[in-house]
Order: C-alpha cells, then sequence, then structure tokens
C-alpha cells in the first residue's frame, strides 16, 4: 500500500507493480512512448508555406521539380526549416513563374487552335 500511495504521490508510473513480467508471467505489453510534440508555428509562417505548398501545386511540379526549386530558394526542401523572408521570396518566385506560364498559354492559345476555329 506505501508503494501505491508514495508513487499516487510523487506522479510515478509503475510498469511492473506485481512483478509478473520480470519472473516471465503475465502480461508483457511495453508501454508505448508519446510522440514528440511538433514545434509551433507562428501563423505568419504557416499561411506562407500554405501559400507556396498551393503554388506548387498549381504549377503541378513533381516531387523533384518541387525540391530541387526549394533547395535552390531556401537551402532545404523542408519549408518549416526556412526563414520567414526566404519563404516571401519563394512565394514571390512562384508568382512569377505562374504569371509566365499564364503569359505562354495566353500566347499558345492566341497563335493556336483557338482563333482558327473562330474564323
Amino acid at each position: 500500500m506505501r508503494r501505491y500511495a508514495l508513487a499516487a504521490i510523487v506522479g510515478v508510473i509503475q510498469d511492473d507493480d506485481d512483478g509478473h513480467s520480470s519472473s516471465g508471467n503475465g502480461n508483457t505489453q511495453q508501454r508505448q512512448e508519446a510522440p514528440a510534440p511538433r514545434p509551433r508555428i507562428d501563423p505568419e509562417k504557416q499561411d506562407i508555406i500554405a501559400a507556396i505548398q498551393k503554388g506548387e501545386e498549381t504549377l503541378a511540379l513533381n516531387e523533384f521539380e518541387r525540391n530541387n526549386s526549394r533547395k535552390k530558394h531556401l537551402g532545404n526542401a523542408e519549408l518549416s526549416k526556412a526563414s520567414v523572408p526566404k519563404l516571401e521570396k519563394f512565394r514571390e518566385h512562384l508568382l512569377d513563374k505562374w504569371r509566365d506560364k499564364v503569359e505562354v498559354d495566353a500566347a499558345e492559345a492566341i497563335n493556336g487552335d483557338v482563333v482558327e476555329g473562330n474564323n
């Protein structure tokens, strides 16, 4: 009883309170450790990361292109490790890439089948 009371007071969790696991009898289920807590990312950084991911999705970058672009502009492929100014520059880069893509698509549409079909 003293052991239980002392453990409760101190807040210690007992794995083997009846001695069965040390003798090989009884339940030998292992206790699982809690996953490491994720570091909190400030809301501004989270919003920029979400915009970058949306931009990468919109540009239809495959994993190889996405990781290479991130490494080139951020120094690593993990967005959460980059500073806010670097993330903002990278977001602008993706926006410029999107503008270029839209201009090329528009030029192709004007010079391609769209115009010929309307004549």
